[in-house]
């Protein structure tokens, strides 16, 4: 069931027994909270705003996810152009490839189906294929949708409904940030940050070690 913005903010507005009429939080304000809490919990979980594409595939290894995305989550399969199942193409680490095929970034063995993909998280939109891609073959992907600012209480928020509350806590911490300068403002904010981050803490994917 889709959530619009307004179901996280009117309990928001209860919360801060604020029922907008007075500008001490208005609503562009917590409107582009609740975006920017959409984006913090996408960049925590990946996968709590998730799209599937077609892609198609440029010449060469390097290739890049659709610029509205984060980072790839995985490549399912390889597809046609009209998104037809095509077949699997399995994940290694690149030092694999660097092992096993010295030259797999070399165009002298070319192909239009991706056997192997690897991916580095320190550069999160990019992933790499082989064989060295014609431009003309085309993969199925997952990746992490990065949603942009809201433009009304009537939208439909991007994130899984599952993440609502974090997404509450997330605004309380930052209207609450808008008091730091007293004690009180100071200590709500670092309350209900730590509470956003113990609803995402569950979500989030496990480090290697």
């Amino acid at each position: 069931m889709a959530v619009v913005a307004s179901s996280v903010l009117n309990r928001v507005r209860t919360q801060l027994i604020d029922d907008g009429s007075t500008v001490r939080w208005t609503d562009s304000e917590l409107l582009s909270w609740l975006s920017d809490g959409q984006r913090a919990v996408v960049s925590f979980v990946p996968h709590a705003a998730p799209r599937t594409a077609n892609l198609s595939l440029v010449a060469g290894n390097r290739q890049t996810i659709p610029t509205d995305g984060w980072r790839l989550i995985t490549i399912y399969r390889n597809t046609t152009s009209g998104g037809g199942a095509g077949t699997s193409a399995l994940e290694v680490p690149r030092s694999v490839l660097d092992i096993q095929y010295p030259t797999w970034t070399s165009s002298a063995t070319s192909s239009v189906t991706v056997t192997h993909w690897c991916y580095d998280e320190r550069d999160p939109s990019v992933f790499w294929v082989y064989p060295y891609n014609t431009g003309a073959g085309y993969v199925q992907i997952n990746y992490s949708y990065m949603p942009p600012d809201l433009a009304s209480t009537a939208e439909e928020l991007d994130l899984r409904d599952i993440f609502q509350t974090a997404l509450f806590d997330y605004v309380m911490f930052r209207a609450h940030s808008k008091d730091s300068d007293y004690a009180a403002g100071q200590a709500l904010a670092a309350a209900y940050f730590s509470s956003f981050q113990a609803h995402l803490a569950p979500f989030m994917p496990a480090r290697a070690a």
